[in-house]
């Protein structure tokens, strides 16, 4: 799913070998975090991943979010082995912060802004890149 601006909250049950860009052309459709171009419109407010009562499986598995600004992200479980394939989170590291808050469940992790450009845990990232000049 790509959209050229804003979206409010976002929320599934699961995503599975899925794409959402908000603001966001990427370079390589196959590789979204070798860079593109963010516009500055692009935001989502929320996103939750909530998983299933009783299934047996990760509500987040090879997938992307992929916006100029992403204010908060909530994922109940991720699949962070993903045979050495990144995905995850990645927004624009430009003027300043652009990812406000992800927290994961499984694993208990929690990302912590302003520390790195690229967080991960095995190959699930949380990445903020800077738009070429």
């Amino acid at each position: 799913m790509a959209a050229g601006t804003e979206r409010g909250h976002v929320t599934a049950g699961r995503m599975v070998d899925s794409v959402l860009r908000v603001g966001f052309v990427a370079d390589d459709d196959d590789n979204i975090f070798a860079g593109g171009i963010f516009n500055d419109r692009g935001r989502i407010k929320a996103v939750t991943i909530k998983g299933f009562r009783n299934f047996v499986g990760y509500a987040f598995v090879n997938s992307v979010i992929a916006s100029s600004k992403i204010d908060r992200v909530k994922i109940q479980s991720v699949q962070t082995d993903n045979v050495s394939t990144w995905f995850g989170l990645l927004a624009s590291a430009d003027d300043g912060q652009r990812i406000k808050s992800v927290v994961t469940s499984v694993p208990d992790h929690k990302w912590v802004p302003l520390l790195l450009d690229d967080d991960f845990v095995g190959d699930f990232h949380v990445q903020m890149i800077t738009n070429p000049d």
